[in-house]
């Protein structure tokens, strides 16, 4: 979950494609779902490369 400020930077730099009615965002499903799956694969990533510092510093046997 987003709070309506984060979700507002994302659309803003570009993360997330939309487009304004009026005053108003419009996002559609496939973009967002594009969105959280790039952020899930980063996530992930960021995950292997802290297991395998510490795999490199003998924390994690």
């Amino acid at each position: 979950m987003l709070s309506r400020p984060v979700l507002i930077v994302l659309l803003e730099a570009g993360d997330i494609d939309y487009r304004t009615v009026g005053t108003h965002r419009r996002i559609t499903a496939s973009s967002l779902s594009e969105y959280t799956g790039k952020d899930d694969q980063r996530r992930r990533e960021a995950a292997d490369e802290f297991a395998q510092l510490g795999q490199g510093m003998r924390m994690i046997q």
